[in-house]
């Protein structure tokens, strides 16, 4: 039986993002947990990622954190601030949880954003373009495994290139091509909650990449 958004997250992440969107600030939630909680249901996430193109509305984040936080009788720790993303701590009986702010500047693929019991949530679309951008800046296993359940849910990575290279020029085929060569996965992750083949998964982006290099270097050239 598949789960519910509400098995995925935990209580004080389901709690702070009914709580925080409840007063309809311009944020939407992005990133893995966005992913598997309300999209595809394949692994548990810890951290909340929220995006806003308002520059006003990034300039409040403290206000809302704190407003938020007081309503979840939860306690609240700025772990690190700089022009363009903030961290905070929420903690509540034992449970915490880190968010993260980002003041996004670059190009939206998806201008609208879905909406899920009010929480304003990213676009598979936007998702699967940006993970292709963190590939390229900081990939994590997880960020491989989004990648690969995108793809096997009609979203696969080949087809976001170009959107990518919108918010990354560092972003191209060849690159993509070496790094996805390099991905060993050699056993099950702890944060897996859909059944995976290490093999098949790590053979998936060998395929990839032997893909890309050819496009990238073709016979000839």
């Amino acid at each position: 039986m598949a789960l519910s958004t509400k098995d995925i997250l935990s209580a004080l992440q389901w709690d702070f993002l009914s709580l925080f969107f409840h007063g309809a600030p311009p944020f939407f939630l992005t990133g893995g947990t966005a992913l598997s909680a309300f999209y595809l249901q394949h692994r548990y996430s810890e951290d909340l990622d929220l995006f806003t193109l308002d520059g006003d509305a990034f300039d409040r984040v403290p206000f809302y954190v704190a407003d938020t936080a007081a309503r979840l009788t939860a306690s609240v720790a700025s772990l690190q601030t700089a022009p363009q993303f903030r961290r905070y701590k929420l903690s509540r009986k034992g449970e915490s949880v880190i968010v993260d702010f980002v003041r996004e500047v670059v190009p939206q693929v998806s201008a609208e954003k879905n909406r899920f019991d009010g929480i304003v949530v990213d676009t598979l679309d936007e998702i699967a373009t940006n993970k292709v951008c963190t590939v390229v800046s900081r990939a994590e296993v997880k960020d491989y495994i989004d990648l690969y359940f995108l793809a096997r849910a009609g979203y696969p990575l080949e087809n976001y290139i170009e959107a990518a290279q919108r918010k990354d020029a560092g972003v191209s085929q060849a690159t993509l091509a070496y790094l996805l060569s390099e991905f060993r996965l050699s056993k099950v992750p702890d944060f897996m909650i859909a059944r995976i083949s290490p093999a098949e998964v790590q053979g998936y982006f060998e395929s990839l990449a032997r893909k890309l290099a050819v496009e990238s270097f073709p016979k000839g050239e």
